[in-house]
């Protein structure tokens, strides 16, 4: 609802987001609550918050949906200006993801990447 009631992205409440999705993984913790906090920290720019979350996880307890773990480590090395491990991280989606259109997303950050890396 956060999303549907902001103006725009940048109107986005991530606070109240964050909030919300912290009080799910109290209630129930799954490992895409933690995924969604860490992303949802990389909107606010706190990345060691992030890191926090991320580290909580393992890629393999996402399932089929692993990739968005690989990927949200990319947004988070980018974030970092690591941009060598973002390469590797969108290497590892791109090896697990399974759904075409994720992969065409994907496959387009990853070109993004490597003309900004040149």
């Amino acid at each position: 609802a956060e999303h549907l009631k902001a103006k725009s992205f940048d109107e986005t409440n991530w606070d109240k987001i964050l909030n919300w999705y912290q009080c799910l993984h109290n209630l129930q913790p799954m490992p895409s609550y933690l995924l969604t906090m860490a992303v949802v920290c990389m909107q606010k720019g706190n990345f060691p918050k992030a890191k926090e979350y991320l580290d909580q996880l393992i890629a393999d307890d996402l399932n089929q949906r692993a990739y968005l773990f690989h990927g949200a480590m990319a947004d988070y090395q980018i974030g970092l200006k690591n941009l060598d491990k973002a390469l590797e991280s969108l290497d590892k989606a791109l090896d697990t993801v399974n759904n075409e259109l994720e992969k065409d997303y994907l496959t387009k950050k990853k070109q993004d990447l490597l003309s900004k890396m040149k």
